[in-house]
């Protein structure tokens, strides 16, 4: 019987694609997982994704609780930095002085037996390090994913010195691991453009288990549109504000435009008091109408989208390249419940649907052209209702029955 042990960077309730990756173990393999608390209330929800999979699991403390290993974790990382100066391609000064996260994970690791172990698999930037160097130790394969470019996101402190020490840390380490994987083509295309050739990867899609999209007929094909958006927080800063204003355009212009939004998520009473609220009396007599549904459990999540239309990924440039380049979940929600889907044209999603185009149609990320992508799809509603059978089939072939083929065929490889 193979032995697999998973190393994660933060907790399980946050890492659903470490989920998806147990699950897709073989038949037969025993896993243990070993992971970073960073919150309690995380903790919790851990123990109920824990007790489903049936796996041992030991946590390490990110927090002061207990303090000695938080206070040894924090005096090393301020160590590292003195160090730094004189060490600048030390893969363990520039992991410490990165992440404590991988302090707190290697100086646990570091002392365990580990040696029965077959399979080490790592998720998140935190454990890349740890990972690769008890695989080191014990002479077995390391797998790692690759779920966002972290060089690549918005740095809050010493941003250009980090920034280098992410390029390091993944030049100097993802060439001599096992395998690697990504949540998104682009992901895959910069991190291999970094890094060079790699001895064996794919690209991993976020999917999600077919049986939990139902096929939802539209009754009529003469009423508007239904759209549709989610997200945990229904606030400032996700794309809404672009898209109301699209809706006062479009109103301004034709009055006589038909459309629902249902937005699904958690309200913020300030959002909604000053953003919503107010949109909602300046459309009052037209014929825009807005329902707010609370935040849904997955499953609920996804049965609850497949009755609509139309589903809304407004995500926007901004410095930040990580999320230009991956593939929101919403996307594939969209896609797997035979949604037609409104992108705005960042780099993923530019790609995607030029790759998909039965999938949905992209707009420029202005208010003015979200106005005029809206009116196109409602001129076009009776077609893209017609065809959502056929979007709802192509959108099985991003299913995690599908994707986690790919990670069978690794696992087959390696153990």
């Amino acid at each position: 019987m193979k032995k697999a042990l998973f190393v994660l960077s933060g907790n399980l309730s946050t890492t659903p694609r470490a989920v998806k990756a147990i699950q897709s173990m073989p038949l037969g393999t025993t896993c243990e997982l070993i992971l970073v608390n960073r919150d309690d209330e995380w903790k919790k929800k851990d123990k109920e994704i824990i007790n489903f999979l049936g796996i041992k699991t030991n946590y390490v403390e990110l927090g002061r609780d207990p303090f000695l290993p938080w206070f040894k974790a924090s005096l090393y990382q301020k160590l590292a930095t003195f160090v730094y100066r004189i060490k600048p391609k030390s893969e363990l000064i520039n992991a410490y002085l990165s992440n404590k996260s991988s302090i707190v994970l290697w100086e646990y690791l570091k002392k365990q037996d580990y040696s029965y172990i077959d399979l080490i698999i790592g998720h998140s930037s935190g454990s890349l390090y740890p990972g690769f160097r008890l695989s080191s130790v014990i002479n077995k394969p390391f797998v790692f994913d690759v779920e966002d470019y972290h060089p690549g996101e918005s740095i809050a402190f010493d941003a250009e010195n980090e920034k280098q020490r992410r390029e390091f840390l993944m030049q100097a380490l993802l060439p001599k691991v096992s395998a690697v994987t990504f949540a998104s083509p682009l992901i895959e295309k910069y991190t291999k453009t970094l890094v060079g050739n790699l001895n064996n990867s794919d690209t991993v899609l976020n999917g999600f288990n077919s049986d939990e999209f139902v096929f939802f007929e539209p009754k009529k094909t003469n009423v508007g549109l239904k759209l549709v958006w989610f997200s945990q927080k229904v606030s400032f800063g996700r794309g809404l504000e672009q898209l109301f204003e699209a809706f006062i355009i479009l109103n301004e212009s034709q009055p006589e435009i038909d459309l629902e939004l249902t937005l699904i998520g958690e309200m913020d009473l300030e959002f909604q008091n000053k953003v919503i609220n107010p949109l909602v009396l300046q459309l009052k007599d037209s014929k825009i109408q807005f329902f707010i549904k609370k935040a849904l459990q997955q499953k609920e999540l996804h049965a609850e989208v497949c009755r609509y239309d139309v589903g809304l990924a407004l995500e926007f440039d901004s410095r930040d390249l990580n999320r230009q380049i991956c593939l929101t979940n919403k996307i594939i929600t969209y896609a797997q419940a035979g949604l037609y889907i409104l992108a705005t044209d960042t780099k993923a999603q530019d790609q995607f649907i030029g790759e998909n185009p039965e999938l949905g149609v992209l707009s420029q990320q202005s208010s003015q052209n979200l106005a005029d992508t809206l009116l196109s799809l409602c001129q076009n509603a009776s077609q893209i209702k017609a065809q959502k059978q056929k979007r709802f089939n192509l959108g099985k072939k991003l299913s995690w029955d599908q994707e986690q083929e790919k990670l069978k065929s690794i696992w087959q490889q390696i153990l």
